[in-house]
């Protein structure tokens, strides 16, 4: 087989691996030249979005078990992320925020009413 249709084969295959959500595969073979490069670039390219996926997905993890755990103050860690990772996580956090609003307000409406202040009311205006 020659060393261009393997390569060709190799890609293939991780192209379906990669639709399948699996970024673990590698193009593995002994290349020359620019066959070496396209396998090395497309094996650091799968390196880096394995390492960028894993860590998405332990800090979703990790904050789906703070919250679990009551801890709903916890957020996902933007910083370690870049470009639409970072947007992920940057989403995951406006919706806590917005889930979390309300019922801060009722809680802080609760807490006066507890106190005997009839007059507390919910001021803000939510969505939803």
């Amino acid at each position: 087989m020659a060393k261009e249709e393997q390569l060709t084969r190799s890609i293939q295959g991780i192209i379906q691996q990669v639709k399948r959500g699996q970024w673990s595969g590698r193009v593995e073979g002994d290349f020359d030249g620019g066959l070496r490069d396209v396998a090395q670039a497309i094996n650091s390219l799968l390196e880096t979005y394995q390492n960028q996926n894993q860590q998405l997905v332990e800090e979703l993890a990790s904050v789906s078990e703070g919250v679990a755990a009551g801890h709903l103050d916890i957020r996902c860690n933007e910083r370690n992320q870049e470009g639409e990772y970072r947007d992920a996580m940057r989403s995951v956090n406006r919706a806590f925020d917005a889930i979390l609003e309300p019922i801060h307000e009722m809680s802080d409406v609760l807490d006066r009413l507890a106190y005997y202040d009839l007059r507390a009311r919910v001021e803000a205006t939510f969505s939803g």
